[in-house]
């Protein structure tokens, strides 16, 4: 009951050692407009035909995703892999000239590094040949 008091009492008892400081340097508004507000009102002020267009755009815009290249069709079945082993010209030194890799290694990252994601491309919208 002791304990249950003496922290009700630092509770209560406790200062707040905030101050002010006062204002260093220029305070400026905010003038831009909200941005939630900004396409409440455009959306406001648009007509039903134009949401509709702009709710379509968004729609194709997920079911055909522009990937930024042009990755092309195939015309047949082709599988390829990847070997990015690298054979060292030069031995490769720490800070302290000690030899961290020696000249001639053959070093393969992919032994060291797991990669647990395999890479499927795919066009959704065009059917396989």
């Amino acid at each position: 009951m002791a304990n249950i008091l003496i922290v009700i009492f630092l509770l209560f008892s406790c200062n707040a050692y905030a101050k002010d400081f006062g204002t260093y340097g220029h305070v400026f508004n905010i003038g831009e407009e909200d941005f939630l507000e900004y396409l409440k009102r455009k959306m406001a002020s648009s007509s039903d035909e134009k949401q509709k267009k702009i709710l379509e755009e968004y729609k194709n815009s997920f079911s055909n995703p522009k990937f930024g290249i042009d990755i092309g069709y195939t015309k047949e079945y082709r599988v390829s892999f990847y070997d990015p082993t690298i054979t060292v010209k030069e031995d490769i030194k720490d800070h302290n000239d000690k030899v961290i890799i020696k000249e001639g290694s053959v070093f393969n990252p992919l032994k060291t590094m797991k990669v647990n994601e395999k890479l499927y491309l795919s066009m959704g919208q065009k059917k396989s040949i």
